[in-house]
């Protein structure tokens, strides 16, 4: 990710951040394989993919290119088709990030970077912190909000 070639100098903690992104996005999650968060990070770019569920595919795609399409009833569907809730966080969590760093890019007016090479190893399928359903019709628990609290 060099960004030597940008018309406005890119700050270096900027530059690391974005590294990390990548890093992220390669290696293995609570849910999802290295190769599987890379193949949600491509089907939210609107690749065709058969490595993941074609519901979370479409999920990444709809969070990344539509946010306002989803709805309590768009997130019910997805987990009636057998998207996991934990799971779906998680491509949530994958696509915000990816779709950050993709609209940084674009706004230096650079093409977006590619994927990076997934990294080997398996989820480590840990839970959560209990949580309840909040505004973003997904469940947040105290820690991921930082103390807030979160409406019933």
């Amino acid at each position: 990710m060099p960004y030597s070639d940008s018309p406005v100098p890119v700050r270096p903690d900027l530059v690391a951040a974005l590294r990390q992104v990548w890093a992220g996005l390669a290696a293995p999650g609570t849910w999802w394989s290295g190769v599987e968060r890379v193949a949600i990070a491509g089907a939210a770019r609107g690749e065709t993919t058969d490595v993941i569920p074609a519901h979370a595919g479409a999920a990444a795609r709809t969070v990344y290119a539509d946010i306002t399409a989803t709805s309590r009833e768009w997130v019910d569907a997805l987990i009636q088709d057998g998207l996991a809730l934990p799971a779906f966080v998680e491509v949530i969590g994958i696509v915000s990030r990816l779709a950050a760093a993709d609209e940084f890019s674009k706004a230096l007016g650079r093409p977006v970077e590619p994927l990076p090479d997934p990294l080997p190893g398996d989820p480590s399928f840990e839970p959560a912190p209990p949580a309840r359903p909040g505004r973003s019709w997904l469940p947040s628990s105290s820690a991921s909000c930082a103390g807030r609290l979160v409406p019933a």
